[in-house]
């Protein structure tokens, strides 16, 4: 807990509780980015510009790369090692070599979150202006910064910056199924796929996986390194935000999620509107 930069609870889509106990913001998401991304395809899905079954590579498909499911035996460090490139990182990720055929099996997969960002900005454009106008614009989220590749494409699988308060909003939309008080931004439908449990998951978060969205019994949530979480859970109606401070990490630190966790059978459930 002492790694726990903000703590920000929504319940019954109102803000009860926000504290923040480090300076700074907005904070880096880390791998939370996979799950914005995840909401941007579906926009595109949504006005026609994208399907599912459309190729990002070879016979991978958009679903493989959303179920993390692109054939390739990724491991942590390879993101590492790419973002040490002065250039190419595109190239250097469409020559990693299938090792099972795509969509058999789930591999977290950092560089297949990037190559899929690369792909979806030509068909939609500059991800960060197509977020601000189509998703963070909506919501007033009004402070995202993303950090980008060489070759000046949004970095798909980490380092967009937000504010605690603007990752709760974003939880909040996906609670209520993708509608606001005054519009749909999202279509219910891709809500549900993308917090349904398509694969049995792994590391790092070791529960099942949707559309670049951790899957439990409990809900749904994104998932960062050093402690950033945004949790959902629709029984409750509610929406935690947990973030960390990316430093050293001690060897008995625990995410700030585990303690949520811990309390949550202490919070009533609700009766709601499911997506």
């Amino acid at each position: 807990m002492a790694q726990t930069a903000d703590l920000v609870v929504r319940q019954g889509g109102h803000l009860v509780h926000r504290v923040s106990f480090a300076p700074g913001r907005p904070r880096d998401c880390f791998s939370m980015t996979k799950s914005v991304l995840a909401m941007l395809v579906g926009l595109a899905v949504d006005s026609g510009v994208v399907t599912l079954d459309d190729r990002v590579e070879d016979d991978s498909t958009v679903r493989d790369f959303l179920t993390m499911t692109r054939g390739v035996a990724s491991e942590l460090e390879d993101v590492d090692r790419l973002m040490e490139l002065p250039s190419g990182w595109e190239q250097a990720i469409r020559g990693r070599a299938h090792c099972w055929a795509p969509g058999t099996r789930f591999c977290y997969d950092n560089e297949a979150a990037h190559l899929l960002a690369i792909w979806l900005s030509r068909r939609v454009g500059d991800l960060e202006e197509y977020a601000a106008e189509r998703l963070f614009g909506p919501l007033g989220i009004d402070e995202a910064e993303w950090l980008r590749d060489p070759e000046g494409h949004c970095f798909g699988a980490a380092h967009l910056r937000l504010s605690a308060d603007s990752l709760a909003a974003l939880g909040q939309l996906l609670l209520d199924g993708g509608t606001t008080s005054t519009q749909r931004l999202l279509d219910p439908a891709w809500v549900r796929a993308m917090t349904t449990t398509w694969t049995p998951g792994g590391p790092p978060e070791n529960t099942g996986y949707g559309y670049l969205t951790w899957v439990d019994d409990d809900g749904f949530f994104f998932g960062g390194w050093a402690g950033q979480h945004t949790s959902v859970f629709p029984a409750y109606d509610l929406v935690v935000v947990t973030t960390g401070l990316p430093s050293l990490l001690p060897a008995d630190w625990t995410p700030a999620r585990a303690a949520v966790l811990a309390h949550l059978p202490t919070v009533p459930p609700v009766q709601r509107w499911q997506p």
